[in-house]
């Protein structure tokens, strides 16, 4: 309660207000972003691919996900979701792929580089 001697004066008070903090100093960092699941590495030309999905972690929301590499036509990943699927229409050995997530902050991880091998359906075409 003022007192006598405090009418008349302004209160100042230093706050940080963000991020959900009312105090000083600065706001959380989050966690580094990351990125996992395990990759199907072998599917059949023509055939729905087994599929995987990946995980992110840490760093800022929303997350948007994106193949990285030379896919074969056919396989896609779900932006929102991460899952990795489709039917591949292309046979072959892909190398160096990976999936990427990009997080609100602009910032990237990829999981680890793998390769997709895609054989033939034998259907004679």
């Amino acid at each position: 309660m003022p007192t006598p001697r405090d009418r008349g004066r302004k209160r100042k008070t230093a706050s940080y207000i963000g991020a959900g903090i009312i105090g000083g100093g600065a706001p959380p960092t989050p966690d580094p972003l990351g990125i996992s699941g395990t990759p199907v590495t072998a599917g059949v030309e023509n055939e729905a691919y087994d599929g995987f999905a990946v995980t992110a972690t840490g760093g800022v929301e929303p997350y948007v996900y994106s193949l990285v590499g030379t896919w074969p036509a056919g396989i896609a990943v779900d932006a929102e979701t991460g899952a990795v699927s489709g039917t591949p229409t292309d046979a072959g050995e892909f190398t160096d792929l990976s999936v990427r997530v990009t997080d609100g902050a602009e910032d990237t991880a990829d999981m680890e580089a793998f390769v997709l091998t895609i054989v033939p359906d034998g259907g004679g075409d």
